[in-house]
């Protein structure tokens, strides 16, 4: 780890961490209870959060009315609070312990193309459910991630630093030849391309109905490796025997790799087709149509205000 980690400034975030992992001694009931709570109170505080989730759901559920919008959206703060304390059980909970939450289905259609000795693009969402669905598949068949690189943050590290408990191996995002070079050896890449990364590599695919800015990437893996693509679906359930049950699909009517376009939509289509089953368990507060097909085009999310820097004397 860093020495720079270790600094006065980091201490108040050390201490936050030291308390997650002592939740992790809870009952799950008990931790869910508190993330509930927690939930409600940044439904109230984080308001910019909260706006971008209102803009995105109004734009994606125009069906819904006005209160069944604003309770989806409480809802999805909610899950998204019981991700950070989920967070905290992947960390520090046992693997036995874990085993007993979680579920996989569909590992098979994996093992086939792996038996094979062919690659295979595991195409993932950024559910709420993103660390617990590490322990479902990783405890399970060990994949790579790709993430994308943050330097000079503590949580980062630690992120990255816990994640390779359950992953075979962490790609960053832009690291093309070794993504490549995995397929192409066989590897399982778990990659999640459902967020707006901006225009360059990209094109506007239909999603909810709406132009999205839609990476091309998958496209060129497949060309280049021959990989098979599949979709990691992933949700929290309240009750049944496991709380956490994550699926391997192949929801495509053919194989990809043809045309960008084509493939952008199947994908996004595929994505939709799942946010449907659980809308209040995908990540809303992500600013999904921030890049306009249109330059030209209004800002679809308001400007973030900087805070102005006092002066020194």
């Amino acid at each position: 780890m860093p020495k720079q980690f270790f600094k006065p400034k980091y201490w108040p975030v050390w201490l936050v961490i030291l308390l997650f992992k002592c939740l992790c001694l809870l009952p799950y009931r008990v931790i869910m209870g508190l993330a509930t709570v927690i939930g409600h109170i940044n439904f109230h505080c984080l308001k910019r959060r909260r706006n971008i989730a209102e803009i995105n759901i109004a734009l994606c559920f125009p069906e819904l009315s006005a209160e069944q919008q604003q309770q989806l959206v409480k809802n999805t703060m909610i899950n998204m609070a019981k991700a950070f304390f989920e967070m905290a059980l992947c960390w520090w909970a046992s693997d036995k312990r874990l085993a007993t939450l979680t579920q996989l289905e569909g590992l098979e259609l994996l093992t086939q193309y792996q038996s094979q000795g062919r690659g295979v693009i595991l195409l993932g969402m950024h559910y709420t459910t993103i660390e617990m669905a590490a322990a479902t598949m990783g405890l399970r068949n060990k994949v790579d991630i790709t993430y994308k690189a943050q330097r000079g943050s503590l949580i980062q590290w630690l992120m990255q630093h816990y994640r390779q408990r359950h992953f075979a191996a962490l790609i960053e995002k832009n690291a093309m030849r070794q993504m490549v070079r995995n397929l192409r050896n066989g590897h399982v890449i778990w990659y999640a391309p459902d967020q707006d990364f901006g225009r360059e590599g990209a094109v506007f695919a239909p999603f909810f109905n709406r132009p999205a800015a839609t990476l091309t990437t998958l496209t060129k893996l497949q060309r280049l490796t021959g990989a098979k693509v599949l979709v990691f679906s992933h949700f929290r359930y309240a009750d049944g025997p496991h709380r956490y049950i994550g699926k391997v699909i192949d929801p495509f009517e053919t194989e990809l790799g043809d045309d960008e376009y084509a493939d952008a939509c199947a994908m996004n289509q595929a994505f939709e087709n799942l946010i449907r089953d659980f809308p209040d368990q995908y990540n809303w507060m992500h600013e999904r149509f921030r890049t306009r097909q249109d330059p030209e085009q209004a800002r679809v999310y308001p400007k973030k205000i900087k805070k102005k820097k006092k002066s020194k004397g």
